[in-house]
């Protein structure tokens, strides 16, 4: 009988922990890419990870910038419609007023307008 030294399989050099360890331990699958000397498994390989975490912020970022523009057109239209809203009781003392002066019931300019303070007065 010979013996014949049996290759070494190199195993992922990352240190996982489960559970209540804090030591952790090796990962211990089987090494598929090498760097700066160390050995990892796919799962652990430093690049891909990087990789994956900067696609991942990418998506974040992305997302964040979306959600801020559409908060930011939210904001628009809030503005927009609180100056309107301001503007509402000086719009219908005008319609009032010109209403009065207008004075023709019979007038269709002046049914709208008499119409109109109705609406916005809450009452038609």
């Amino acid at each position: 009988m010979t013996d014949t030294p049996q290759a070494i399989k190199k195993t992922c050099c990352k240190r996982v922990f489960h559970g209540r360890s804090f030591t952790g331990h090796p990962c211990g699958k089987p090494a598929k890419i090498e760097h700066d000397g160390k050995t990892y498994c796919g799962i652990h390989d430093p690049v891909r990870l990087k990789e994956r975490n900067d696609a991942k912020v990418a998506s974040e970022r992305a997302h964040w910038a979306r959600q801020r523009e559409q908060n930011e057109r939210a904001m628009v239209i809030v503005t927009e419609n609180e100056r309107r809203l301001a503007l509402f009781d000086e719009m219908l003392e005008t319609l009032k007023l010109a209403s009065s002066i207008i004075g023709h019931p019979d007038d269709a300019v002046s049914q709208s307008i008499v119409e109109l303070i109705a609406k916005a007065e809450g009452k038609s």
